[in-house]
């Protein structure tokens, strides 16, 4: 696994978070072609020198990736809550982890004792991204149609007709 260093977050703190096995070779390759002539040490630089790549660089980024697939609607708030929601509904993470992960910030009584490492996150975080690999693979095995054509009385939500 790798280490993603986020710098200061806008709780005003640093977070550094696993970065799953899955994405190591897609780093590599990304090192290997990555502009040499102006050294930058993020993985996404701004345009300039040194500097990370700006929110509102993100923003255009993330608009243009969206209108390129037809996804309409996604956000980023829609990812995070998907993430939140998959580590406890599918995974069965804890809270406390689901908080370290998404850097917020709890304000229970216990959490002034309660403190996440880094190495308390490499399991969670490697599960999900296990689980979502897993996800892609049963996607290009799995026939719905077919599914649904063997059990009699059911169909797709596709298929339902208007009532």
């Amino acid at each position: 696994m790798g280490a993603w260093i986020k710098g200061m977050t806008k709780t005003g703190e640093p977070q550094e978070l696993p970065l799953p096995t899955q994405l190591m070779d897609w780093l590599a390759a990304w090192y290997a072609i990555r502009r040499t002539d102006s050294p930058n040490p993020y993985l996404f630089p701004g345009q300039e020198d040194a500097q990370p790549i700006s929110s509102e660089l993100v923003r255009l980024r993330w608009s243009e990736l969206r209108a390129r697939v037809g996804i309409t609607g996604l956000w980023n708030y829609d990812l995070r809550r998907t993430l939140a929601s998959s580590m406890s509904n599918e995974l069965g993470c804890d809270d406390s982890t689901i908080r370290a992960i998404l850097n917020h910030h709890d304000t229970s009584a216990l959490s002034h004792y309660r403190h996440k490492t880094f190495d308390s996150l490499t399991k969670p975080i490697q599960a999900y991204a296990d689980w979502l690999w897993s996800l892609k693979a049963s996607k290009e095995t799995y026939d719905t149609g077919r599914v649904f054509r063997d059990l009699p009385g059911l169909h797709s939500v596709a298929a339902h007709p208007a009532v």
